[in-house]
């Protein structure tokens, strides 16, 4: 009576059963498919505290990882996850709880992370409760560890001028160079340019953190311009509180217009941001006065 013998797999000297083998790469494909998760960055506050919150989600919309942290500080803070129906609950080992809901787009209930366009609710520390406001600004592969300082808020330095919360953060602008070109008058064109190209060194050259940084960028010029707007200016011709928004959109338009890149691409959106930051510059510079 003749034996019967199995094909053999044969790797790394090892023999298992091609049936083995199969069973072995579909498990490990669904632990795959299981494990595809982003980390979603947003930007918020908690009370009037400027934060920035990171989630890891997976495909199917659980949250399994967490931690945010104040810009004042920069420490990040780990956070232990529960989830019930749409409420999350975050808890924070010196002892505060986020109790947050899933915000959608108006119109649009959410009910996990992924169709969210951010969370709000509360943070609780004994008998201290305080509103939360998130918002999401990215999603990125699970990994790719971008620093929360990618997406905390714009600051404005309490009786001085607007500031950034870490200025060794690859997603910030040179905070030096924009004060000085801010306090700078007009010349050229050509010089204006100059002091953005000079602004934006520090930023990585990838697209994504081309536009955080192109975004923060623009925050910081318009928080500029708020605050000149509100002392107001003796300059004949100058724009007020009620003119400034009509140039504003104005010069948006003129930049999309002009721009080489289709709206669709993902180099748009800094192409028109680092238009307005020209357009910005050089009207703080004229003493809000249009050029």
């Amino acid at each position: 009576m003749s034996k019967t013998v199995m094909p053999q797999h044969r790797s790394m000297g090892c023999r298992l059963p091609i049936s083995l083998v199969v069973l072995a790469m579909l498990f490990f494909a669904q632990l795959v498919h299981a494990d595809a998760a982003q980390d979603f960055g947003m930007s918020g506050t908690v009370g009037s505290y400027p934060i920035a919150m990171q989630m890891r989600v997976r495909e199917q919309g659980e949250i399994v990882q967490a931690h945010y942290s104040y810009a004042s500080k920069g420490t990040e803070i780990p956070l232990t996850v529960a989830t019930a129906a749409d409420a999350v609950t975050l808890t924070e080992p010196g002892g505060g709880v986020f109790h947050l809901h899933f915000v959608g787009s108006p119109g649009e209930p959410a009910h996990d992370m992924q169709h969210a366009i951010g969370l709000a609710g509360t943070w609780v520390k004994g008998a201290v409760t305080l509103p939360v406001k998130l918002q999401l600004e990215a999603a990125e592969a699970a990994g790719a560890n971008v620093p929360d300082c990618a997406y905390y808020p714009a600051l404005t330095a309490p009786g001085s001028k607007p500031a950034f919360p870490d200025a060794g953060c690859t997603h910030i602008p040179d905070q030096t160079v924009l004060d000085r070109c801010i306090q700078a008058s007009f010349t050229t064109t050509h010089a204006v340019n100059q002091c953005i190209t000079q602004a934006v060194r520090p930023c990585r050259e990838d697209q994504a953190d081309q536009n955080r940084c192109v975004g923060n960028l623009i925050a910081y010029l318009d928080d500029s311009i708020q605050r000149m707007l509100r002392t107001g200016s003796a300059t004949t011709g100058a724009l007020d509180a009620r003119s400034y928004p009509a140039w504003h959109d104005a010069q948006v338009a003129r930049c999309k217009k002009g721009s080489a890149f289709s709206p669709g691409g993902s180099g748009y959106g800094a192409d028109i941001g680092y238009c307005m930051a020209g357009q910005m510059l050089g009207l703080v510079q004229r003493r809000l006065v249009p050029g």
